[in-house]
């Protein structure tokens, strides 16, 4: 109920007039009589009360599926449903989502991926490189196969001797929970190798090379179980166990580039017409272990434009591969040589959860994207003397009388020394002029006419002359997932409570601020938090302050360092990371985005 209600009051204040009718939430009756083991799907497949209610609700009218992994269970319940899926079918989305298969999915699409090779499943794997010889891998009854993972990564180590590290990935983990990594450079014992290949003018004969990566192999199977990174050590506690999931499952080993410059993403949409739609990019962030924690919007690595290009081209080959629906394509930028480039390094088919970020960023901030140019621009607001009070502002209000997270202006809250002070007041630098299509501007104010606005609004110039459009930028930081062991003792009004006489909320007058996003109740000890800003810099900052509130009312974490307790729950590394991100951008000078 607690959910229901903060999602209620949050469409109130975004205009959507009784949203208690615009949306169902439907409870799998026998949820509480089967296995916690099965999944959502299966329970409401085994749910016919509640597979009826939805069937009554959607009955007449247009409706689709948009789930997020595809697989049999979710095939099961469209088809018992009758109701398409807005995705590809399971056989293609499971062939197709694996990390070797988006390795295939991008070279079929000329983008650049790092250097590398895919580890197949108990298939022949025959290389074209005379360095190596065939080899098969079976299944994990014989423990020496675990070695050919090894032979493979030092030929790639030979091939590529100014690599300083390789990730090895596997084919069904996400998140970056399949990921290990070797650092070469930490390996004395393969330095003469690798010094004599890097002065080397060209390629030396066929036998040297052979020689070498024994070498190299030799020094890897003495160093790899002690040297070994691995970032989920709780699924995979040892080489031992990494490399037999690799043998079982498949997988692929990686360069990791010595000058990482960024880490962009980008989500789109193919359409069942094959048409594809960049929706959004995405800076994604990772804890030291590779581990996704959040990401910024938009994207600050590469030009725009040319990542977008990248993006469709692989959306297309993917369609090409039967796959419809959302997508989400994760990029690494390098320096090399000088040179700005772009890598192409994993393939989510899925509607992903920094989509999902942004369409509630979009939804509260009601402006407009330009994937070619990176800007997302809402209307400025300019006050007229005349007042008018609005369904939106009784919602508004009433969202503070219910101790909610949302305020408009003329809310209390509180400066950075804690004490109580007026709405705190945000620079205006990002201001940007388009003059643009009057339908398009009537769009727009028509967009505005929803929000939460106290007065009557219009876009006018500083002189005071009406403007076809007038826009100020916006950017946003996230955290889809922020595990306390402590949460679940929190009061639901209390918090909320808090944090509106703290400030930790969001301002529908300068749509700028904090926004929770609620996946389940505080029992479950998880929440989202998204931080909007005029600028990168004060959505960090905006971000830091939520996570400080959080640990003041609910303490530091009380779970120990073992790899299962970080599994678990990651606020710890979630507030550090943000606190030190906040504290590197505002180091350096804030300047206007033009």
């Amino acid at each position: 109920e607690d959910i229901a209600g903060y999602y209620d009051k949050l469409l109130q204040v975004g205009g959507v007039g009784e949203p208690d009718q615009r949306y169902r939430i439907i409870v799998p009756e026998n949820h509480n009589r089967l296995p916690d083991h099965l999944s959502l799907t299966r329970i409401l497949y085994c749910s016919p009360y509640a597979i009826k209610r939805i069937q009554a609700i959607v009955k007449g009218r247009p409706a689709y599926i948009v789930p997020s992994h595809i697989g049999e269970e979710e095939l099961a319940l469209a088809v018992k449903l009758n109701m398409p899926i807005l995705g590809a079918h399971p056989d293609q989305s499971h062939s197709l989502a694996s990390k070797s298969s988006a390795r295939a999915i991008f070279k079929d699409a000329e983008v650049n991926v790092p250097p590398g090779v895919e580890i197949p499943v108990g298939g022949r794997q025959v290389s074209s490189n005379p360095l190596t010889v065939q080899y098969e891998i079976e299944a994990m009854d014989n423990p020496d196969q675990a070695e050919d993972i090894l032979a493979t990564l030092a030929t790639l180590v030979v091939e590529h001797p100014d690599v300083p590290r390789w990730i090895l990935k596997l084919d069904d983990e996400h998140g970056g929970r399949g990921h290990a990594w070797i650092d070469i450079g930490t390996i004395r014992s393969l330095e003469p190798v690798l010094d004599r290949l890097k002065q080397l003018q060209r390629p030396p004969p066929l036998a040297r090379q052979r020689e070498a990566v024994g070498a190299v192999e030799a020094g890897l199977r003495r160093s790899m179980p002690r040297r070994v990174g691995i970032a989920a050590a709780a699924l995979y506690p040892s080489w031992i166990e990494f490399s037999a999931a690799m043998v079982n499952k498949g997988g692929v080993i990686e360069a990791c580039p010595a000058m990482v410059t960024g880490s962009p993403s980008v989500n789109l949409l193919i359409a069942p017409t094959g048409a594809v739609s960049v929706l959004s990019t995405h800076e994604q962030i990772f804890c030291p272990a590779y581990r996704f924690i959040g990401a910024s919007f938009p994207q600050s690595s590469v030009p725009h434009a040319a990542l977008a290009q990248a993006a469709e081209v692989i959306g297309t080959c993917c369609y090409k591969g039967g796959i419809i629906g959302h997508i989400g394509i994760d990029f690494v930028a390098l320096k090399e040589s000088g040179m700005l480039r772009l890598w192409a390094v994993d393939l989510n088919i899925r509607y992903t959860a920094t989509q999902a970020s942004f369409d509630m960023f979009n939804f509260v901030c009601g402006g407009k994207f330009d994937p070619t140019a990176g800007t997302y621009l809402v209307p400025e607001i300019i006050e007229e003397e005349e007042e008018a009070q609005t369904e939106s502002d009784l919602a508004s209000q009433q969202l503070q009388d219910e101790n909610m997270s949302v305020v408009d202006e003329g809310s209390v809250t509180t400066d950075d020394t804690g004490s109580v002070a007026a709405p705190r007041s945000r620079p205006v630098n990002n201001k940007v002029v388009d003059v643009g299509e009057r339908s398009e501007v009537e769009s727009v104010n028509s967009n505005i006419s929803r929000g939460s606005l106290s007065v009557v609004k219009k876009l006018r110039s500083e002189d005071g002359s009406l403007l076809d459009s007038q826009w100020e930028r916006r950017f946003y930081v996230m955290n889809d997932f922020v595990s306390h062991s402590n949460l679940p003792s929190i009061q639901y009004a209390a918090f909320f409570n808090r944090c509106r006489l703290d400030g930790v909320c969001f301002d529908m007058q300068e749509r700028v601020g904090t926004a929770f996003n609620l996946m389940d109740s505080f029992a479950s000890g998880v929440l989202g938090i998204l931080c909007v800003g005029h600028s990168p810099q004060e959505a960090f900052r905006e971000l830091a302050m939520a996570l400080d509130f959080i640990s003041r009312q609910v303490g530091p974490s009380d779970t120990d360092d073992t790899p299962i307790a970080l599994e678990k729950h990651n606020f710890r590394s979630v507030h550090s990371t943000m606190k030190y991100l906040a504290d590197k951008l505002s180091s350096h000078a804030p300047r206007p985005l033009k």
